[in-house]
């Protein structure tokens, strides 16, 4: 049988036991990992399926990158862990959320787009539409701009609608 190229490489992957994982936020911010005896200083963390599934297959990874190990799922940890994981990757996967566009301006085979997120007024400018706007799931678009920064739309039908009518023009 025909194994995925995740499931291969989840079978080199470390999965640790929920029930021996302590992650903590030492004092100056950067965490810590306590597996049974095991403590790893300074470490990383990385979501497998950060848009598609987000609380499932939580890699840690050491300073330098290294794979220390990964759980299946963040709930089965405790709260003060999952807390401090949220709370990471909160930091190092931040996507803007666009709540309303203002324009998209094609020209030289890209674009430029005006929009409002959840962090302000933003313009960026994007290659061409194909490349830049994929569609993960119904509805839920992401967008990477000429800078391989990320912006996201969870829902179109939850834009104002001359927002929609904008966004619609062009994919």
């Amino acid at each position: 049988m025909l194994q995925s190229a995740f499931e291969r490489e989840k079978s080199q992957i470390r999965v640790l036991e929920p029930h021996k994982v302590r992650v903590i936020r030492r004092e100056g911010g950067a965490l810590e990992l306590r597996y049974g005896e095991e403590v790893h200083y300074s470490i990383r963390v990385k979501q497998a399926f950060p848009l598609t599934n987000p609380e499932n297959y939580i890699v840690f990874l050491t300073e330098q990158g290294k794979q220390i190990g990964m759980v299946e799922d963040l709930n089965k940890l405790d709260k003060e862990s999952q807390r401090n994981i949220r709370e990471e990757l909160d930091i190092v996967f931040f996507i803007p959320q666009i709540k309303k566009i203002f324009w998209i301006k094609e020209r030289f085979g890209g674009s430029k787009w005006k929009v409002e997120t959840d962090r302000g007024i933003k313009e960026f400018s994007t290659p061409s539409l194909h490349e830049s706007v994929k569609e993960v799931e119904d509805g839920h678009i992401i967008i990477t701009d000429t800078e391989g920064l990320q912006y996201e739309i969870k829902n179109i039908d939850e834009l104002p609608p001359k927002s929609k009518k904008i966004l619609m023009g062009v994919i």
